[in-house]
C-alpha cells in the first residue's frame, strides 16, 4: 500500500484521526495481515471490530464492523490500522534483517539466538511472565489448579509495581497465556482449566482499578476469560 499519514488524516478528519491515532499508539490493533493489495486486521476498543483496508485505484478504501462506518465515516478503527500498516512495511535497507528475518534467524547459531531471546524478554516483565507460565504449564504433570494458580500470579501481580502499570503490555501477555490454555481443553484437564480461567478473570476485577486502561481492554480479556471458563464446563458463582 502506498498511502500516507497525511492521507489518512484528510480522509477521516481530525477527530477520528486523533481518536485512532491512541488506539495505535495503545497497540489495539491485533491480527494484522496482508492479502495483495487488501489488509485485514482487528481493533480493541469497546469491542473487537473487524476492518479491511483496500487499496483502488482512487486511493485507499476502508470498511469496519462498527456503527460509526456505517454511517459513512473513515473511522477511528480504520485510522488504526492504517496507521499500523504504515509502521509494519518493510524497510528497503534493513540490510540483513529485512527481507527476510525468518531466514536470516534459520541460518544463525541456536546458543546465540536463545541468549538474545533471554536478554529481550528480561527486557519486557510481561512477555518473560508469559513465556515462564507456558514453560511451567509444559513439564506440569499432572495439571492442577493449585498449579496453574502458582504460575498465574506472578504475571497477575506485576501492575501492582507503578511502572508496571501498562494495560496493552497485560492484555497482551495474558492473550498468550489464553491460547495456550485454550490449546489444554481435553477430558483430563478440562474443569481445572475453566478453574484457572475464571481465577484469572476474577483477579483482573481487583486489580483494574489500579491501571489507566480507557480503551476498557481488561473488560475484554477478562471477558474472554470468563468465556474461556464457560467453555470448560465451569461457570462463576
Amino acid at each position: 500500500m502506498h498511502h500516507t499519514i497525511d492521507d489518512i488524516r484528510r480522509l477521516s478528519g481530525s477527530p477520528d484521526f486523533e481518536r485512532g491515532e491512541v488506539y495505535f499508539k495503545e497497540g489495539a490493533v491485533l491480527r494484522l495481515h496482508r492479502e495483495k493489495r487488501r489488509v485485514f486486521a482487528e481493533v480493541e476498543g469497546g469491542s473487537v471490530y473487524r476492518v479491511v483496508l483496500e487499496e483502488t485505484e482512487n486511493g485507499i478504501r476502508a470498511a469496519c464492523t462498527c456503527p460509526r462506518h456505517a454511517d459513512g465515516y473513515f473511522c477511528k478503527h480504520a485510522v488504526a490500522v492504517a496507521l499500523s500498516e504504515i509502521g509494519t512495511r518493510k524497510i528497503p535497507e534493513a540490510g540483513r534483517l529485512g527481507p527476510d528475518v525468518e531466514a536470516w534467524l534459520e541460518s544463525q547459531d541456536k546458543s546465540k539466538l536463545v541468549t538474545e531471546m533471554v536478554r529481550l524478554l528480561r527486557r519486557r516483565p510481561y512477555d518473560w511472565l508469559a513465556m515462564s507460565f507456558r514453560v511451567e504449564l509444559a513439564s506440569m504433570s499432572p495439571v492442577t489448579f493449585d498449579g496453574l494458580k502458582s504460575a498465574l500470579e506472578p504475571l497477575l501481580r506485576l501492575p501492582m509495581a507503578a511502572e508496571n502499570r501498562n494495560a496493552p503490555d497485560l492484555v497482551a501477555a495474558l492473550r498468550e497465556v489464553l491460547i495456550v490454555l485454550r490449546a489444554r481443553i481435553d477430558d483430563s484437564d478440562r474443569d481445572v482449566i475453566g478453574r484457572a480461567a475464571l481465577f484469572v478473570s476474577e483477579a483482573l476485577s481487583d486489580i483494574r482499578g489500579d491501571i489507566d486502561d480507557p480503551l476498557r481492554r481488561l473488560d475484554s480479556i477478562a471477558n474472554d476469560y470468563v468465556g474461556l471458563a464457560e467453555a470448560a464446563g465451569v461457570v462463576a458463582r
